[in-house]
């Protein structure tokens, strides 16, 4: 019996093959795009999930409360990692890590002897506990002690073969920054889907402030692996006393004030737990090593994806409808020749069942052909690997989709009344064309939604890219290199520079917007005793002009003068003092990490306009800029502003004086606007997603329109012919059945309207702190667009039906 069924559906959808095409197109591209989306959503959620007890660590998280803010901080003093051990039971075993230490300059002997110079970023340092808390392949070397001694060195296995070639780096001696390291050990490469990324790890104790305790900077990355059983909230209610006893000293020591009297004044220091699966999503980047994820987006793209499912379910319904009235007359025939309405719905079934399997099978193969550049787009190694669980998986997902697509039309056509159809009777009940075209309205409900939803972040991301930041980012080169202990060296580079035609300015700095050396340090003003927490850059003479920094008042600083005691604010900073005058006002600093307390008193010389030093997702703090004359003044940056057009005469030309000067280190550069965009890469990789499904959404809900038109026009084919007959014209009959239709895509505009805009207002634009305001006209132009492509889909079946002969429908009545 079954064989028949399957027989008999066979047949019947190979004889609409019209019908067969558009169904099986809706179901594999709406499969296609869920399981794109499924692998996308997959790989986000997969991060750090991979490492042995992975649920038993968790990292130790900072909380900086002040009166007028609250900052989280993913470092951590380094010295709570030892006293957490020690002190609770809870806690297994604990590591640090800190970095990144980029532009690193290392060097080695080849094979033929000769000396081999690179520049190698992703350095970090790290204490031996590592590896053993963390379950990364190691390749050679023992984890257990490859990180114990100073000036040990981990290589990951593609450093060690970009270093070395196919010689084996094991034990090999490295020099970097002027020590000698001793590779230790050979490590793989951490995984895609984990918040690490490193490519050299050295050993903690190399740096000799980690030998003094500090429990008052943060300074490292802590994480801990808890024994099994322990309860996280339990050890987390204990870090309150230990802040008292361990913090409060260094704090009273390093800042002459009384813990009771900073804590009175709104101050602190709150520490938590976040586990290590949690960390990538976190929305404060908890991780510091990598961009985190954004749960948000990824609760979207799920969502997203199911829609797209229930879509693609909707289609066939619609579909299968449609041609309700043409199949009638086959269900009364086998009504009156005996069959069951169970033996119907079987009949039925087995046609979705097989159109089923054909669009899965379509999707699978669209799929395979789409990844690569779907991998392209959402920069990751998707793959899909067909392994038993797959493929069970895949098959289960058939049947699903075949039920559930399928079990209301065959309901709805096996109950017709043979009586009836046989007669010529056949008409649609009311209630059958609400839930149609609630459908339809669904369909487009979803794909209206997507596309405003994708013209706002599209929107949003041209406006990061056009913003004014404060400074010119334009054609601004930024020299990198392990020169930052070379201010001879820098000085004399930044002279050579000038001397270039094709240069109009250039400067150096220890501080770069966008790029790295602005950290919090803590300051007092004259006018107040209460300790602030700002960014500080170290910057050098002629920096802010190069960068175009806007001088609101004062001076900034010159070659002319001695500006180690100086210092610049920018207009938060000033209002944070709580200064009206600031010019000649007296500022002090307040050194956190070595407990010596040491206080460097700095006059402020001048006021410049707020500037974005950081990314726009964050809103624009106080910051205080120093002069890098007071630590000799030491560069980590030379920055060049080009001349306009002159960018590949003047590349050559820096890089000829650089070799003059430096013959045996790599010449390494880039461009600040590069890098500012390179901050928003994941927003615009989202937004080519959205666009890139909400327009297989459409084009999907496009099918299910085409559908509905299709099976009101069949309905209502006597009744058209008829005023034809009586003397309707081609436009009258074509407004008679497009202005159904106009009401359908009306209500999904209206209904699109209040959840695109609470998606976006309240999930999407409040990450950044610098975003657009929704526009009226792009919500009017969606809708206006949607109606159009809509209008256009019912076009086809009702100019066919206006320009039908009459004598078709009419001959047998």
């Amino acid at each position: 019996m079954f064989k028949n069924y399957f027989k008999v559906a066979f047949r019947n959808l190979i004889r609409q093959k019209g019908y067969t095409l558009i169904n099986v197109l809706g179901l594999s591209v709406g499969m296609t795009s869920c399981i794109l989306l499924t692998l996308f959503v997959k790989s986000e959620l997969s991060y750090d999930k991979d490492f042995v007890d992975a649920k038993q660590i968790h990292k130790l998280v900072l909380e900086l409360k002040q009166p007028d803010q609250t900052i989280i901080q993913a470092g951590v003093p380094h010295s709570f990692a030892s006293v957490l051990v020690k002190d609770y039971p809870e806690v297994k075993q604990a590591t640090n890590i800190c970095g990144p230490f980029d532009d690193m300059r290392i060097s080695y002997k080849g094979s033929d002897k000769s000396e081999l110079n690179f520049l190698e970023s992703g350095v970090y340092a790290a204490d031996n506990n590592l590896f053993n808390i963390f379950s990364f392949k190691v390749l050679k070397g023992d984890r257990k002690t490859m990180l114990l001694h100073p000036k040990s060195m981990v290589l990951t296995e593609s450093t060690a073969k970009r270093l070395f070639g196919d010689e084996d780096a094991f034990g090999k001696l490295i020099t970097m920054s002027g020590d000698v390291f001793t590779v230790t050990g050979i490590c793989k490469d951490p995984p895609e889907n984990t918040h690490f990324t490193f490519n050299i790890l050295i050993s903690i104790n190399t740096i000799e402030r980690f030998n003094i305790d500090n429990f008052n900077r943060p300074d490292t990355y802590c994480y801990l692996k808890l024994k099994e059983g322990a309860n996280p909230a339990t050890l987390e209610s204990k870090f309150p006393t230990m802040v008292d006893l361990y913090a409060a000293a260094d704090f009273e020591q390093a800042n002459r004030m009384s813990w009771a009297e900073y804590k009175k004044a709104g101050n602190g220091f709150r520490y938590f737990l976040r586990p290590l699966t949690g960390i990538y999503l976190d929305p404060d980047n908890i991780g510091g090593m990598k961009p985190s994820g954004n749960i948000i987006l990824i609760r979207i793209l799920m969502a997203i994806s199911m829609l797209i499912f229930i879509i693609a379910c909707i289609n066939f319904i619609n579909l299968a409808t449609a041609r309700s009235h043409e199949r009638a007359r086959e269900v009364g025939v086998r009504k009156a020749l005996g069959s069951f309405k169970r033996q119907l719905i079987y009949q039925f079934l087995s046609e979705s069942l097989i159109v089923s399997f054909m669009g899965v099978g379509l999707s699978i193969l669209l799929t395979i052909i789409a990844l690569p550049y779907f991998n392209l787009l959402v920069e990751k190694n998707l793959q899909i690997r067909f392994a038993s669980n797959t493929i069970f998986g895949f098959i289960v997902l058939t049947i699903t989709l075949g039920l559930l697509s399928g079990l209301y039309p065959s309901f709805v056509l096996s109950s017709f009344k043979p009586v009836s159809v046989l007669k010529g009777n056949f008409t649609a009940t009311s209630k059958g064309k609400w839930i149609r075209s609630g459908l339809v309205v669904f369909q487009f409900w979803v794909s209206i939604t997507l596309i405003i939803c994708t013209l706002v972040m599209l929107q949003q991301s041209k406006f990061i890219s056009q913003k004014d930041l404060g400074f010119n980012k334009d054609a601004l080169l930024v020299i990198e290199g392990d020169f930052h202990m070379k201010p001879q060296f820098t000085r004399r580079l930044v002279e050579e520079i000038k001397q270039l035609n094709q240069v109009v300015s250039v400067a150096g700095s220890l501080s770069m917007p966008s790029m790295g050396g602005i950290y919090p340090q803590q300051y007092q003003s004259e006018d107040s005793p209460e300790m602030r927490s700002m960014h500080t850059m170290e910057i050098g003479d002629e920096f802010a002009e190069t960068m175009g920094f806007k001088l609101l008042d004062g001076n900034m600083f010159s070659a002319s003068t001695n500006d180690s005691l100086s210092v610049i604010l920018n207009e938060s900073a000033v209002k944070t003092f709580g200064l009206s005058n600031p010019i000649g006002k007296k500022i002090t600093f307040i050194e956190q990490t070595y407990r010596s307390g040491e206080r460097i008193t700095f006059t402020v010389i001048g006021v410049i306009k707020d500037f974005n030093y950081k990314t726009l997702h964050e809103t624009i703090t106080p910051l205080v800029i120093q002069s890098n004359e007071i630590i000799f003044s030491r560069m980590s940056y030379v920055v060049a502003r080009l001349k306009p057009s002159a960018n590949a005469t003047a590349i050559s030309q820096i890089e000829a004086k650089w070799k003059d000067l430096a013959p045996n280190s790599p010449f390494q550069f880039r461009f600040l606007d590069d890098v500012v965009e390179s901050n928003y890469r994941k927003e615009e990789r989202m937004s080519r997603v959205f666009a890139l499904f909400s327009g297989l959404s459409i084009f999907i809900a496009l099918i299910g329109l085409l559908g509905l038109s299709t099976y009101t026009a069949s309905l209502r084919s006597k009744e058209i012919e008829i005023r034809k007959v009586f003397g309707a014209g081609i436009l009258d009959v074509f407004f008679l059945l497009t202005r159904g239709f106009t009401g359908t895509v009306l209500i999904s505009f209206l209904l699109a309207i209040p959840i695109s805009w609470y998606i976006m207002e309240t999930w999407w634009l409040r990450s950044f702190a610098f975003r657009i305001q929704i526009s009226t006209w792009t919500i009017l132009g969606v809708g206006f667009a949607s109606f159009a492509v809509a209008f256009i889909t019912v076009c086809y079946q009702s100019v066919k039906a206006s320009v039908t002969n009459p004598i078709c429908s009419l001959r047998n009545e």
